[in-house]
């Protein structure tokens, strides 16, 4: 059955029960999507802002959302939003990419409270989003399409940024755990203190399966590969004075995975013992300022990530294969200028070092001299913001990044937002930019090249979002469009090449093409029933002169989207049904490979016992379809979890 016709009815649920005669009532947090009215988006404008009022398009899943839905993986949350896709090289702990619009995943910035989470060591300085579970966070803000002017590098496919939650009031707290397949157990806890002196926070977590085989079971694999994460945040909000604050973040995550490899002697993809260790740091030291009553703000932060990742076969005589670092430190500033009523300014500069040291011992080599680069970047930005009529926001800026290897590159940013009178009708139109600088790796590694350029991008989208039946429903579509250049790939051997790099090296050579329609639908029919949906079509072509000239990108599916109904009992017990359903793609550049479609359904439920404490469980993949992301990669089956909550 295709992706169409496996959300056909649920469409048309959609649409008979927004043409109900119901009272008018208020709409309510419900599916991921829904769009409130006057919202607040931090991550758009790199200051609050309401979301009718910005012209990027923006998904917001907020705390709510995300204990609604029983997140464990942020991935898994964001595989459920509008023009994003994630795969994973088999269960929980492996390599995990996310795409959104089609873009590459080293294309999508991430980000923890505006601190950037790029592993330089990586070969494409990307973000592997394997560790990060759903933790103690307030919200989670994606940005869609090139937005590299407030941002900078990496920014080409979107953002993500993942705000954590903020300490307030008297002493508090929260605790969960479940357990459920696969010999699975997570533990989560937090408490924090706030008051007119700020507030303290502090939250850990710890999640043990047996997993499944990485190896996928359908082609053999029968060793399963486990996973264990431990992690611990903590940030500590200071007012100092009336009008300077200080801030301070902490987090690290730990992470042991098994994973399969090759084996010989003719090194086949199958079941192997190895496993691999991760450990990610994070720091922010961050001063505020505010001045002419809140007019002028002005914001010095330090910034400082860490990743340390090890790979090991006990099989060998030397047990670990691999070894990398890679850190980012930097000082930023940021400036917000109100300068009216009309007219806003947001600015700043900012200074980064990434470094990164790798190496493969082996038995021939236990002790090999690692590879050590190191860059550093600078970049100035500023964005003016007006509003010359009631209802209308208009935005423009540029920023211009100074590389140490490259030289410069310099993006620019303008969009409009107008929400008619009215309030029930909202239009959207960017144009947006992005960069990507080439990675460490790819400068100086075994097959790097200097001589390499950023990777560019350039964007636009139109949107319009609808509220009807006194905003019961809402309703919205967005038209995007990115043309990327330069992006960076290995190129093989060649004649030309030969006497320098016998096997190849990383070049500007491709050229991509992504566009496509997003849609979504937020219903709020009582205070007991909502429904929410999202379809995003799209198409991601390679457009470099050549073989695979034409072809769709690897890994982007054409059609994917999501329904869910919640549905609250008279008893208070909340239920849900989801339904995600993801098109056919490509594993390879030459489209040889194809990837099956697939529908997933999840049920959930949970259960108020009193005031503290509630009862939750849900059955993850009810049909127990089998599919694959990635090729010769496992997927999980049905699963069934059930946990308890408390807070006091």
């Amino acid at each position: 059955m295709r992706l169409k016709s496996r959300l056909t009815a649920s469409a048309a649920l959609v649409a008979c029960l927004s043409c109900s005669g119901l009272p008018s009532l208020a709409l309510a947090e419900t599916g991921l999507g829904l769009v409130i009215d006057d919202e607040v988006i931090v991550t758009a404008t790199r200051t609050p802002e309401k979301r009718a009022e910005i012209a990027v398009a923006t998904t917001l899943i907020t705390a709510n959302q995300l204990e609604s839905v029983q997140a464990v993986a942020v991935s898994d949350v964001l595989s459920r939003s509008s023009g994003i896709s994630v795969t994973r090289n088999g269960g929980p702990g492996s390599a995990t990419q996310v795409r959104i619009r089609g873009a590459e995943t080293e294309q999508t910035l991430v980000l923890i409270d505006g601190v950037q989470l790029n592993d330089p060591s990586m070969i494409g300085g990307g973000y592997n989003f394997a560790n990060l579970l759903a933790g103690d966070f307030e919200r989670i803000e994606v940005l869609r399409g090139p937005q590299s002017t407030l941002w900078g590098s990496q920014a080409i496919g979107g953002v993500v940024n993942i705000l954590t939650a903020r300490p307030e009031g008297a002493l508090s707290g929260q605790a969960s755990f479940e357990g459920g397949s696969r010999a699975t157990a997570l533990g989560r806890g937090a408490v924090g203190l706030g008051g007119d002196w700020g507030g303290l926070r502090l939250s850990a977590s710890s999640l043990v399966t047996n997993g499944i085989s990485a190896f996928a079971k359908a082609r053999g694999g029968k060793e399963l590969d486990g996973y264990r994460n431990s992690s611990a945040s903590g940030r500590l909000d200071l007012n100092l004075t009336d009008s300077l604050s200080l801030d301070v973040r902490a987090a690290v995550m730990r992470g042991k995975t098994g994973f399969d490899g090759y084996l010989p002697p003719d090194y086949n993809f199958g079941d192997t013992p190895e496993y691999g260790r991760t450990r990610d740091l994070i720091g922010y030291l961050g001063l505020q300022q505010s001045l002419a009553d809140g007019a002028l703000t002005n914001r010095l932060g330090l910034s400082y990530t860490r990743t340390d990742r090890a790979n090991y076969d006990p099989t060998l005589s030397v047990a670990k294969t691999f070894y990398a670092r890679g850190i980012n430190s930097a000082l930023q500033y940021q400036g917000t200028w109100r300068i009216s009523r009309k007219w806003q300014a947001v600015y700043g500069a900012a200074s980064q070092r990434s470094w990164f040291r790798d190496a493969a011992p082996s038995q021939y080599d236990p002790s090999p001299n690692p590879e050590r680069h190191a860059v550093r970047q600078d970049s100035l930005y500023g964005q003016i913001e007006t509003r010359p009529v009631m209802g209308l926001v208009l935005t423009a800026g540029a920023r211009h990044e100074q590389h140490q290897s490259f030289g410069g590159a310099t993006t620019v940013q303008t969009g409009a937002a107008y929400t008619l009178p009215g309030r029930t009708t909202t239009l959207r139109a960017n144009y947006g930019e992005g960069f990507k600088v080439p990675s460490l790796y790819q400068l100086y590694g075994d097959y790097g090249a200097t001589s390499l350029t950023p990777e560019r991008a350039k964007g636009w989208d139109i949107g319009l979002e609808q509220g009807l039946f006194d905003r019961r429903l809402i309703v919205s579509a967005s038209l995007f469009n990115r043309k990327t250049a330069n992006q960076i790939d290995f190129v093989s051997c060649q004649a030309t090449l030969c006497d320098t790099r016998p096997y190849g090296l990383y070049a500007n050579t491709v050229k991509a093409l992504s566009q496509g329609l997003e849609l979504s639908a937020d219903l709020s029919l009582s205070q007991a029933l909502s429904v929410s949906a999202n379809y995003t079509a799209m198409t991601a072509k390679n457009r470099s002169p050549g073989d695979d000239f034409g072809h769709r990108l690897p890994r982007r599916a054409n059609r994917m989207g999501t329904v869910e109904a919640s549905y609250i009992w008279p008893i208070k017990l909340t239920t849900s049904l989801a339904v995600q359903a993801v098109g056919d793609s490509f594993d390879d550049n030459a489209n040889t490979i194809r990837l099956k479609g697939y529908s997933l359904v999840d049920i959930r439920a949970s259960l108020p016992l009193g005031q503290q404490f509630e009862v939750y469980g849900r059955i993850e993949n009810l049909l127990d379809r089998h599919y694959q992301t990635l090729a010769d990669y496992g997927t999980a089956g049905r699963g069934a979890f059930i946990g308890i909550r408390a807070k006091f």
